[in-house]
């Protein structure tokens, strides 16, 4: 895992544009989050929204992990489904889970565009956040 004390420019831009890819109108920030102790070798990152409209809601904020001991990208969606989160472990393999890490079944047009985001997402933090081998 690469040593990380903020996220690189280019990082921050390319998460920005490829979370924004699926909704018209949308701007994200990405922050960098503190990690929890935990989990001390993963990334933990916020997507604030700033939207012209309603979708997603302006000022929303959308919590991404990626958790190197799972190597799995973790897409926190409680705004969009109550207690839940998209599971990516790979760019063609998620899966949606409840609180309790059961599967569930979740099919909403909004749904499907985070789907495609994570899946876009996912391979850009492999690239920025850990060494080839």
């Amino acid at each position: 895992m690469k040593s990380l004390i903020e996220l690189p420019e280019k990082f921050k831009s390319a998460a920005s544009v490829i979370a924004a890819s699926e909704f018209n109108n949308v701007r994200y920030e990405v922050i960098l989050q503190a990690t929890p102790p935990s989990e001390p070798d993963s990334i933990f990152i916020d997507f604030e929204c700033y939207s012209t409209e309603n979708e997603p809601t302006p000022g929303q904020i959308y919590d991404l992990s990626f958790l190197t001991r799972y190597n799995c990208l973790r897409f926190n969606l409680d705004i969009i489904i109550n207690s839940g989160f998209l599971l990516h472990r790979d760019i063609s393999s998620y899966t949606w889970l409840n609180d309790d890490d059961e599967p569930i079944n979740f099919s909403s047009p909004t749904s499907k565009q985070f789907e495609k985001i994570s899946a876009n997402l996912y391979p850009l933090f492999q690239d920025y956040f850990f060494y080839s081998s």
